[in-house]
């Protein structure tokens, strides 16, 4: 079958657009078959030679190929980000432990069905699931996890559920990975990137060339391939007492005058809170688990000046009080406390409030 120069042109013209078609995306790529399927002249060529029918189908096979190759690209790809966003939500996520309200105090998973007695064996006859100990004590406690937090995407940020619900909860907060983040960054900086030989040669190099009255920057530009780091670092490491001279073994620097700081003077005094911190309360709590603690805190009001309500609660029976206050000075706490001191008698008042919990005020 003979074709007109023409129709081998146009031919030659849409293999060659079938050969673009390969950087094309696949919708192009099927749209520029389909134009190579209906076109007349193409169809001739094709199928009135054996050239044009294996050309065809190498060019379809080609594209096949690369199209599968393409959507396992994509797949890969996609798959690659959805496990650097699990992995960054996984770990930065934020735990917030279930609410003791309503007296909820057993947390297992099995607390509905447990039927197990006196696991502290104080020859108690009611059910353990019920006892606020349950937990520390039961060597079956599993925690009552959210099937939701099992799967993607690992919090409660959005849930429907997360005011009513009671089991532990992980919320993904932004702004705290990104302190943590920088915080890791920082770490991981600090120190001196040197080994203990690479000090020692450097230390071996350097002091004596020192104690002689040379300078640093004349020992570093007389060593430059010997000295494995900056000016900066070589004072650093001598601030530091990394190396066996000390300042006053440098002249020059013996001279400079320390600059003042605008620091402001009028500093807090925070010499009261030690051995009083929350860490401190829960190393006291890992020695006397019995013993009585009242958490103390002030509810204030829209209009920050004026009455206050001061809330003691007693952890162990799950029990409030709550006492009116004309302000939310500490004298006022005090006074407060004091009065409770003389109602109760002094005796019984250091036995309850032996242990206060509280935050730091402002």
């Amino acid at each position: 079958m003979s074709l007109t120069t023409q129709g081998i042109n146009n031919a030659r013209t849409i293999i060659n657009s079938i050969g673009k078609a390969i950087n094309e995306p696949k919708e192009d790529s099927l749209k520029i078959v389909d134009y190579v399927m209906s076109n007349e002249e193409f169809r001739k060529f094709t199928e009135g030679t054996e050239l044009g029918k294996t050309t065809l189908n190498a060019w379809k096979n080609v594209l096949e190929d690369i199209n599968d190759i393409c959507e396992q690209l994509n797949t890969l790809k996609l798959t690659t980000l959805d496990y650097i966003e699990e992995q960054e939500i996984l770990n930065n996520r934020i735990e917030h432990k279930p609410s003791n309200f309503n007296n909820k105090t057993n947390h297992c998973k099995h607390k509905n069905n447990c039927t197990l007695q006196n696991i502290c064996n104080s020859n108690c006859h009611a059910e353990c699931r019920r006892c606020g100990k349950c937990n520390e004590l039961c060597s079956k406690y599993e925690l009552d996890i959210c099937v939701k937090l099992t799967k993607p995407p690992y919090v409660c940020n959005a849930c429907t559920s997360y005011a009513q619900c009671r089991k532990i909860k992980y919320i993904y907060i932004a702004n705290e990975a990104q302190k943590k983040y920088k915080a890791t960054l920082s770490s991981s900086r600090e120190g001196i990137n040197i080994s203990e030989e690479e000090l020692q040669k450097l230390d071996n190099l350097i002091s004596p060339l020192i104690k002689q009255g040379q300078s640093i920057k004349l020992i570093y530009s007389n060593h430059k391939k010997e000295i494995n780091c900056s000016v900066r670092c070589l004072y650093n490491y001598i601030e530091m007492g990394l190396l066996s001279i000390k300042n006053i073994d440098l002249p020059r620097k013996v001279r400079y005058k320390v600059r003042n700081s605008n620091q402001s003077t009028n500093k807090k005094d925070y010499s009261y809170r030690i051995g009083r911190t929350y860490q401190d309360f829960l190393n006291m709590l890992s020695t006397h688990s019995n013993t009585h603690i009242v958490e103390m805190d002030t509810v204030i009001g829209t209009n920050e000046k004026g009455k206050v309500l001061l809330t003691l609660l007693f952890r162990e029976f799950n029990f409030m009080i709550a006492r009116l206050l004309p302000d939310k000075s500490s004298q006022s706490v005090k006074d407060e406390l004091d009065n409770i001191e003389k109602i109760i008698g002094t005796e019984l008042h250091k036995r309850i409030f032996k242990y206060i919990l509280t935050d730091n005020g402002r």
